[in-house]
């Protein structure tokens, strides 16, 4: 139970960060509506940058000490906050005007912006790490199968069906709704210890009088 808790918690939130509009889905949009398999090579490349910041910190994320997780933790889920707000934010298009300029193979196009992609490698840095922690490397499986199936299935519904606006603000509401309940729940781990620290710091130098 607690791994099927974890593959699914893994799911939607994999599911909520891929589904925004954004540079990649919009560059995805663009090229599924010619073929659907050059959007989703597009989509899958940004995920390989994803599995590689995955395994870098499945396997690194252990040398940060475990008093400074709640920090991190916290950063998190300021972090989180804030994607979610620019997700509700953002404006409701997955339209993109310079698909011209792309004349490289698809795939390493999405590998490189997601490599280079500052937002994604702060995610990875502030989440990633306590995500480890908390609820251990099997929340990454849903994770990886989340975003995949978005990029399989946004390119083919957009070959098939294009893009309506609805559709758009739907897809906003459910990563807002979802990347908020993740940013509850990372200040809900990090706030406590926090408070212990605080505690303690302020209670020492009394008891040292």
């Amino acid at each position: 139970m607690v791994i099927i808790d974890g593959v699914l918690q893994g799911f939607l939130l994999g599911l909520s960060l891929a589904a925004p509009p954004g540079p990649v889905n919009a560059i995805i949009a663009s090229k599924s509506l010619r073929n659907w398999q050059n959007g989703a090579m597009i989509g899958f490349g940004a995920l390989t940058a994803d599995m590689t910041f995955m395994v870098i910190t499945i396997f690194f994320g252990e040398l940060i000490p475990e008093s400074v997780v709640p920090l991190i933790s916290f950063g998190g889920g300021i972090f989180l906050a804030w994607l979610a707000y620019s997700s509700l934010r953002s404006e409701a298009s997955y339209t993109h005007n310079q698909d011209e300029a792309l004349n490289g193979k698809s795939y390493f196009v999405g590998l490189t912006m997601g490599l280079t992609n500052p937002f994604q490698i702060m995610w990875w840095v502030s989440v990633g790490v306590p995500l480890v922690r908390n609820l251990g490397t099997v929340i990454f499986l849903g994770f990886v199968f989340g975003i995949a199936l978005w990029v399989f299935s946004f390119s083919f519904l957009v070959n098939k069906f294009g893009v309506s606006h609805k559709f758009a603000f739907a897809v906003k509401l459910f990563s807002f709704v979802t990347l908020s309940f993740f940013s509850l729940y990372f200040f809900y781990r990090a706030l406590p210890p926090i408070a212990r620290w605080i505690v303690g710091f302020m209670i020492s130098p009394i008891s040292d009088i």
